[in-house]
């Protein structure tokens, strides 16, 4: 849905509470608490939002309740606005956005983290060919040789990609054997190859089910199959935009930000359409 078809909305809020129901109970309404689907309508609202009564539970919800949009005061056009310039080609900052939108620069920044919010929901496995890797993100201070990031103030981010296919991240406080081979079983599907550079802290995904191969970068970069030049690239991707975006987010926030360029990049290839529809689900939580 583009900006355009959207303004036009302004006016008719009833017909955005209807595209919302229609998205979010398309196999019918169910109770978010109880997920029983002996449901009676209890009111319609002057906006078009309709309620519901559990005949289970007794619980009243809105066509609006569990998703970000539940309690919200701002009209829901504005939401779809802020939906629709989030994936604007490199994103939008909160100042950006609050200009648009004709409120302060708190909100906007509080709409966009509702949704970047949604998207740490989202787990989709990878399989076949997975090349994996660490990163570090943030401050000026550099840290000792290698990868310890305990005298450093810097954030270790792993990330995990599939050869043509999605990409996944997660922020580490300890960069150790058990907490990649965690994060790698917690990602990847078993008997998949996982292919690495040639540190030690990988060397247990042979034990855990993977074929894992390692490229050492002193001698080497590529050996046949076995590189690691995809992540190199996908590291290349999140850097040069939260660079040119954000700037410099802080650690405490910096996996959600991560998150926004993951879904982009795992939905690099689809129309805005899609990209929409898509966003607008994790928006509405339809698992």
């Amino acid at each position: 849905m583009t900006i355009t078809t959207i303004l036009k909305y302004q006016k008719y809020p009833k017909k955005i509470a209807e595209l919302f129901r229609k998205k979010r109970w398309e196999k019918g309404v169910a109770c978010p608490k109880c997920k029983e689907r002996w449901i009676k309508l209890h009111q319609h609202l002057r906006n078009g939002i309709q309620r519901y009564r559990c005949q289970k539970c007794r619980r009243i919800f809105s066509d609006l309740t569990g998703t970000i949009f539940g309690g919200t005061k701002l009209p829901l056009w504005k939401w779809l606005y802020a939906l629709s310039a989030f994936l604007s080609t490199s994103g939008i900052n909160s100042i950006a956005l609050a200009e648009q939108l004709s409120v302060n620069q708190k909100t906007g920044w509080r709409i966009l983290m509702a949704i970047r919010r949604t998207l740490l929901s989202h787990h989709q496995w990878l399989q076949g060919i997975v090349e994996a890797d660490e990163s570090y993100f943030g401050g000026r201070q550099k840290g000792r040789k290698g990868r310890s990031i305990r005298w450093s103030n810097k954030t270790c981010v792993v990330g995990a990609v599939e050869r043509g296919g999605k990409a996944a991240v997660t922020i580490l406080n300890t960069v150790q054997e058990w907490s990649l081979t965690k994060f790698i079983q917690e990602t990847v599907k078993e008997e998949s190859a996982v292919f690495t550079d040639a540190y030690g802290g990988y060397n247990g995904l042979s034990y855990a089910g993977f074929m894992h191969e390692s490229v050492n970068h002193n001698r080497e970069f590529i050996r046949g199959r076995v590189h690691t030049q995809t992540i190199e690239g996908f590291w290349s991707f999140l850097k040069r935009k939260l660079r040119g975006v954000y700037y410099r987010p802080s650690a405490t926030h910096l996996l959600l930000y991560l998150k926004e360029y993951v879904f982009r990049y795992n939905h690099r290839g689809h129309s805005l359409k899609e990209r929409f529809s898509s966003l607008l689900s994790f928006a509405l939580n339809i698992s």
